[in-house]
Order: structure tokens, then C-alpha cells, then sequence
């Protein structure tokens, strides 16, 4: 037998778990490794310190002591997030992407395409540039875009509104309503 063979079974040997050929195998392959031999005598020894190891004395209301403890310790505050730097970088993605979205969906004028990469260099003349070639569709594309973007500041206001006042109370009333005080 290997040692590598012996090793695995040895946690079944000191817990005479082993069928008798494989308890006879073992035994005579401790007889004959002083590794082997080794690892099983630490075995026993922890074997023999977990079967008289004895549970710690807890009070008997300990576990309602600490849940008392628990109790009177402040709720952990959430970290706050200013929302207003938040949603100015949203607006602002958004209205990129709808710049983009007219720039290269409707193909009103070729300059649309390079008055667009010329505001996203940052120039004032292709402002002028894009709103000169997205003219002819201005009317349409300006409602559009201002809906759509006053429907997300509305839908944003009202996330806000909800994660800032109604979610605290609805836990407040979820956890009064399970016991918990």
C-alpha cells in the first residue's frame, strides 16, 4: 500500500470504520512507515481531544442578551449620495446620445456628421454647425427629444422621492409589522 493510499483511509481507520481487509492493509502499512505512523498518532490525539471536548457553560439567556444588545445599537445609516452631480451627468449622457442618434440616424446633410464630431471637440461653431443641419427636422425632433427627456427628469424625481422618503418608511412598517422593533 502507498502512503498516499494509507493517508486518505486513515480518518476511517481510527474510527474503526474500515472493513477488516482494509483495517488489516493499513495496519500493516503503519507497521512498516514511520510517516504514516506519525500522522496516525496525531490523528488519535485529535480524535481523542474532540470525543471529550466539553461545550462552553453559556448562560441561559445568553442569546437573549445579546439580541438585547443588538437591539439598543444605532441603525447603520446608509452613506448619501448627492443627486444632483448625478443627474446632471445623466441629462447630460442623454443628450449626447440623442445628438448622436440625430447626427447619424437621419441623414439630413453631410456637415450633420462633422458638426457633430466638431461639438463633441467641444467648438461652439458646430453648434451652429448641427443645428443648422438638423433644421429641417428641427420641430419633430426637438418635441421628441424634450419629452423623452422630461419623462426621464420626472421618472428620475419620482426614484428619488421613493429612495429618499417612502423607502425608509415602508422598511419602518415591513419590520414593525414582523416583530422586529
Amino acid at each position: 500500500m502507498r502512503c498516499s493510499s494509507c493517508e486518505a483511509l486513515l480518518d476511517q481507520y481510527v474510527e474503526a470504520a474500515l472493513p477488516p481487509a482494509r483495517a488489516n492493509a493499513v495496519a500493516a502499512h503503519l507497521r512498516g512507515c514511520a510517516a504514516c505512523e506519525d500522522v496516525h498518532q496525531r490523528l488519535r490525539i485529535v480524535d481523542a481531544l474532540l470525543t471529550t471536548a466539553r461545550l462552553p457553560g453559556l448562560r441561559a439567556n445568553f442569546t437573549f442578551d445579546v439580541m438585547a444588545g443588538i437591539r439598543t445599537m444605532p441603525a447603520p445609516a446608509a452613506p448619501r449620495r448627492p443627486l444632483l452631480p448625478l443627474a446632471a451627468f445623466y441629462l447630460v449622457a442623454a443628450w449626447i446620445f440623442v445628438g448622436a442618434a440625430l447626427s447619424f440616424v437621419w441623414p439630413v446633410a453631410p456637415a450633420g456628421g462633422r458638426a457633430f464630431a466638431h461639438l463633441a471637440a467641444g467648438t461652439l461653431q458646430a453648434v451652429g454647425a448641427s443645428a443648422h443641419a438638423l433644421w429641417p427636422v428641427a420641430p419633430i425632433a426637438l418635441s421628441v427629444v424634450v419629452s423623452v427627456l422630461s419623462i426621464d427628469v420626472l421618472l428620475f424625481a419620482v426614484l428619488v422621492v421613493f429612495y429618499r422618503t417612502v423607502r425608509p418608511r415602508l422598511t419602518a412598517y415591513l419590520a414593525a409589522s414582523a416583530g422586529v422593533p
